[in-house]
């Protein structure tokens, strides 16, 4: 996002809003080393809604880009959101197999059937280079 304040210096007071939350809320995940699971998810839930409300600006209107939204996608931005970041869980569950790991145990995203949790774990500081 910092990279979009040289493109886009009209949203400015939007994105460095939007950097600020997700500062405050790597903070509070650095200074408390006791969070729970649900709280942690909590923070990143916020982070992300910070996120994607300053990203939003990057986008013309004609879009119809409001926020992120998934199953199906509702805009032409989502829809390549979420092919990118498909192709990307793909190519991490071929890692966690090459590496001899399950890529269904995880930690952060919880055991269900049809998902590679360990893979959905993996990726998400991949995501910025997706949205990149």
């Amino acid at each position: 996002m910092r990279a979009a304040l040289d493109e886009r210096p009209d949203q400015r007071h939007q994105l460095t809003s939007g950097m600020k939350r997700i500062g405050q809320a790597r903070e509070r995940v650095g200074r408390d080393r006791n969070l729970g699971l649900d709280t942690l998810r909590g923070i990143d839930g916020a982070a992300a809604v910070a996120y994607f409300q300053a990203f939003t600006r990057l986008f013309p209107a004609s879009l119809d880009f409001t926020g992120r939204n998934r199953r199906p996608p509702r805009d032409p931005v989502n829809a390549v959101l979420s092919f990118g970041y498909t192709l990307l869980h793909f190519d991490a569950v071929r890692a966690c197999q090459a590496a001899g790991l399950n890529p269904i145990i995880g930690y952060y995203h919880e055991l269900d059937i049809g998902r590679e949790s360990l893979a959905s774990d993996l990726i998400e500081p991949l995501r910025p280079r997706v949205d990149a």
